[in-house]
């Protein structure tokens, strides 16, 4: 087309120029023909007056913002490119009427106050800039540039369209990208600056990349230092933008930027920027770590160390070094260097590390080597990496640098739990197969288990304990039974004191003694020590008001019960025992199971402290599904008798608890503060959907929850929806009618607050929310239309049959809950196309009447239904 174009120029100008401007206002959008007839010189404005007359429509819309827009852009630019080089090898390209012809219309259309005209002409003219500057070096072709830079560019930089400035200033970063080799001067880098004062986000991403790479050309960079001294107070405001990608690019800007300007900023700024390594977005936080790593002023590697742990002290807003150590993985090699914290924790330091020093240390250590081998960012922070981030040989790195002097750190650093905590997290990581070394380790896990106190250690010493028995089974023996002697024997120390005064609290070594058992049961099998017999009596002697039991000392008792029972499961189902044996322990085990149910029941029916009433909860939905339908599908006849089958009034008793964690302000608990809280909820509603999931309660029960998956997204909507999606797993048209009843149990509520007047509620926010319910339960169809047909179907139908039968006794008046129809509509893009006409068929069963005193107002929801049905 371009040879052709080129060609017709030479034999006739005023035709080839007259088709030139019916391609840029063709791709305006304009139906405006130019007269074949027109003469030259040829009048631009009254062209473009013309074409802007003759749109088909008053849409807004033309066909660079379209959805096409970007592949319609390429051709355009693509063409105008190619007839430009296609000039370039002919004298056109010093023909003065070619220049003024073709440069000129198209800056006239950049001037356009019609949009259409000026985005388009603005995106050509632009076009044609980056080829003219590649293909013309000549004297005139430097003026055409110029000209159009003054006429066009800087004209439209500042346009009042963000798409117009866009594309102005990222092509100014392609030419700038390109000096010397270039048209443009360093000097009109100001307007990228300029840019980053504008109003959109785009056009701030747009010249914060292109400023990113400036500071690495040479030819550039005085101008590009210059502008950033001026522009210093603009970047810095940026870095603490609400959208992170923009608050990245900011920092990157000014980190690059400081390498050659150490004082661009002061002490107060450069801690601002710091803070920012706790961000929640993982781009902005690494950007600040790189940006806080250029800066340490320490070369030997200790002293480095040394200020970090000091900016983590000094920061005090965060409990925990994860976010920190995430921000200076992989700009911050000094993270990873284990071997540089292990000699600082067992040598001597000058002056002495601080015990806040040593502690962030550890916890670095900890975290930077978790973070090598799992590659996983802590939890909260989010990326755009999908695929963890490893570090290749890791595991066997800090295997030989910490296994060798593990039990030297663990006798060095237990007095402090968090200490211990994060030395024991960082051995469940590491290769522990140096028998003389886990010999040394096992022997400091005794120690600390009888000499801590604090659950957390407890249980990560059971767990390294249950780990490393195979290298000696006697010290695991020994404090097995340990632990069991001294509980046995606080117990009865408790037994003999309370003889006479029967409230009497555990005491604090009753209860270390009660921990420890409970941290071991866990992950040992302490049946032989007949420990349940015991608990279960200090349990019901409470319930009987003959023992005083604190909250923590229930919830223990009963933690070890529900391992008992796991333990003893466990114990039946793996070895072939006879039958005769097989029947007794079943029995047993079965009675067992009775009896732990009636005491969990009793502290949900009785309202205990929350505390022990979410664990019952929790151990009643467990053992629910540990005892359901898996053990029915055994050979075995005695373990199938196991079976437990959930009562009614059990079901009721449940959801009358879940019902509780239902009634909160969801913007409440989303509060810090809350937190806790919050995550017991969630354990709380995440074993009732447990049962959900598992089809122990059928999931048209669960109806109560799910109508709040809108009200409750934001703190609960992952726990509903891994149940939703089980639970159409299991059975479709079941799942069908639980969105069917989730739904009219939300609108009967609306309906009933507006008293019934539909044109009331439609209005009405809750009817808002309602739309969005249905929104998100129609998205749990989509992964896999055909195999859930039938579920959308029933959906479907049961809504058509509900509003049907709900028909008035006036002839012209609507069905009372006709509006449920508006709910339907968000399903229909889940029916295929074969099942629509059933539905219309469906439909005709709700028919409006054919009479004049009809209103149709009423009927719209009806309308919209059958409209939706009837789109392709």
């Amino acid at each position: 087309m371009a040879l052709m174009w080129v060609s017709n120029y030479m034999k006739c100008k005023p035709a080839a120029l007259i088709e030139f401007m019916q391609f840029v206002l063709d791709a305006c959008g304009s139906r405006y023909r130019i007269p074949k007839d027109s003469t030259m010189p040829f009048e631009h404005m009254s062209i473009i007056i013309s074409g802007a007359t003759k749109y088909q429509n008053v849409s807004v819309f033309y066909p660079m913002i379209l959805k096409t827009g970007d592949e319609f852009v390429n051709k355009v630019s693509g063409f105008v490119q190619t007839l430009l080089e296609v000039a370039d090898t002919t004298d056109i390209r010093s023909d003065p009427i070619f220049v003024s012809e073709i440069f000129g219309f198209v800056m006239t259309c950049s001037n356009s106050r019609v949009r259409a005209f000026r985005h388009t002409g603005t995106m050509i003219g632009l076009r044609m800039m980056t080829t003219l500057q590649d293909l013309w070096s000549t004297n005139q072709a430097e003026n055409v540039w110029q000209n159009m830079f003054e006429r066009l560019f800087e004209q439209r930089y500042n346009d009042v369209v963000d798409d117009i400035r866009l594309i102005c200033l990222a092509e100014l970063g392609v030419w700038l990208a390109k000096y010397p080799d270039c048209y443009v001067q360093p000097k009109q880098m100001i307007f990228l600056f300029k840019g980053l004062q504008d109003t959109s986000p785009t056009v701030l991403r747009c010249c914060l990349k292109a400023l990113a790479v400036f500071s690495s050309k040479e030819v550039l960079r005085e101008a590009f230092l210059a502008l950033v001294k001026h522009f210093k107070d603009v970047l810095f405001a940026l870095c603490g933008q609400n959208e992170c990608k923009l608050s990245e690019l900011a920092l990157n800007v000014l980190s690059d930027s400081m390498g050659f300007l150490p004082d661009l900023l002061n002490a107060e700024e450069c801690f601002a920027l710091d803070a920012l390594m706790f961000a929640a977005n993982r781009g902005l936080a690494q950007s600040a770590g790189e940006f806080f790593c250029q800066r340490l002023k320490e070369t030997l590697k200790p002293k480095r160390l040394r200020e970090i742990a000091q900016f983590f002290i000094n920061f005090n807003k965060h409990e925990h070094a994860a976010y920190l150590v995430d921000a200076l993985y992989g700009n911050c090699q000094l993270i990873l260097d284990w071997q540089v914290m292990v000699e600082m924790l067992l040598e001597k330091q000058t002056p002495d590390l601080s015990e806040r020093e040593i502690s962030t240390i550890i916890e670095i250590l900890s975290r930077g080597v978790q973070q090598a081998i799992t590659g996983e960012v802590p939890p909260g922070r989010y990326t755009s990496h999908i695929l963890p981030e490893t570090m290749p040989g890791a595991k066997e790195l800090a295997s030989e640098i910490l296994v060798p002097v593990m039990a030297t750190l663990l006798q060095k650093y237990n007095k402090d739990a968090i200490d211990l905590m994060n030395l024991l997290e960082l051995m469940q990581l590491l290769t522990l197969s140096q028998m003389d070394h886990c010999e040394q380790i096992i022997e400091e896990i005794k120690n600390i288990m009888f000499a801590n106190f604090e659950e957390p250690v407890l249980r990560l010493g059971a767990y390294i304990l249950a780990n490393l028995s195979w290298v000696d089974t006697r010290i695991t023996l020994e404090v097995l039974n340990s632990a069991v002697t001294n509980y046995k024997i606080s117990l009865r120390d408790f037994q003999l004191e309370n003889s006479c005064q029967l409230w009497k609290p555990w005491s604090d070594r009753q209860l270390s003694c009660l921990r420890l058992v409970c941290a071991l049961n866990r992950h040992f099998d302490l049946s032989e020590y007949h420990l349940r017999a015991s608990v279960l009596d200090r349990l019901i002697r409470y319930w009987s008001s003959k023992e005083a039991l604190s909250e923590e000392t229930r919830c223990l008792f009963l933690e070890v019960l529900y391992i008992h029972l796991n333990w003893d499961l466990k114990n039946i189902r793996e070895p072939p025992y006879a039958e005769p044996v097989l029947e007794v322990r079943c029995s047993v085990l079965k009675s067992n199971l009775v009896e732990f149910l009636l005491v969990a029941k009793n502290i949900l029916s009785f309202g205990c402290a929350y505390r022990s009433a979410c664990d019952a909860f929790l151990y009643i939905c467990d053992l629910a599904v540990l005892f359901g339908d898996q053990l029915r599908e055994t050979e075995s006849a005695e373990i199938r008798k196991l079976f437990l089958k959930i009562s009614l009034d059990e079901v009721e008793l449940l959801e009358g608890f879940v019902k509780g964690i239902l009634n909160v302000d969801p913007l409440e608990m989303a509060k810090p503060a809350q937190f806790d809280d919050l995550q017991m909820k969630r354990k709380v509603l995440s074993g009732y959907c447990k049962l959900v999931a598992f089809n122990v309660v059928p999931s048209m029960r669960s109806f109560f929850v799910f109508q709040y998956y809108e009200r409750y997204h934001t703190i609960y909507g992952d726990i509903m929806r891994s149940a939703l999606e089980r639970a159409l797993n299991v059975n479709s048209v079941n799942y069908g009618m639980t969105i069917l009843h989730s739904l009219l149990v939300a609108f009967n509520n609306m309906m009933d607050t507006y008293n019934k007047n539909a044109q009331e509620a439609v209005k009405s926010e809750e009817f808002r929310q309602l739309i969005n319910l249905a929104k998100l339960f129609a998205e749990t169809f989509n992964p896999n239309l055909m195999d859930y047909r039938k579920g959308v179907l029933t959906l479907h139908r049961a809504g058509i049959l509900l509003v049907a039968d709900a028909k008035s006794t006036q002839p012209t008046a609507p069905p009372e809950n006709l509006l449920f129809l508006r709910l339907l509509c968000e399903f229909v893009p889940q029916l295929l196309d074969q099942d629509k006409p059933e539905m219309m068929s469906f439909l005709n069963m709700v028919e409006p009447p054919d009479l004049p005193s009809c209103h149709r107002e009423e009927w719209l929801p009806f309308e919209a239904y059958r409209t939706v049905l009837q789109a392709k």
